[in-house]
């Protein structure tokens, strides 16, 4: 959760690891029911760019999952 910060669009929250944009949390209402998802998106400059990471019930739960997948992706692997 320390890696995010308000955007300045409400509801709109960027992940970012030493400064570098990782990614873009959005909460969202969506479907008949107006349910409230937070939809977590990789950062690009361009909304077309973006590749979509989930759609997650709570704030926690995205940040946690956006940044272990981030994590994931730019840890090297030592394939054996």
């Amino acid at each position: 959760m320390r890696s995010l910060q308000r955007s300045i669009r409400p509801g709109e929250w960027l992940m970012a690891d030493r400064g570098r944009k990782i990614a873009v949390l959005l909460r969202l209402e969506i479907g008949p029911r107006r349910q409230k998802l937070i939809r977590s998106v990789t950062w690009a400059p361009e909304s077309k760019d973006r590749v979509l990471i989930g759609y997650f019930v709570d704030l926690e739960m995205a940040a946690h999952i956006t940044w272990h997948e981030w994590v994931r992706a730019t840890t090297p692997r030592n394939d054996e």
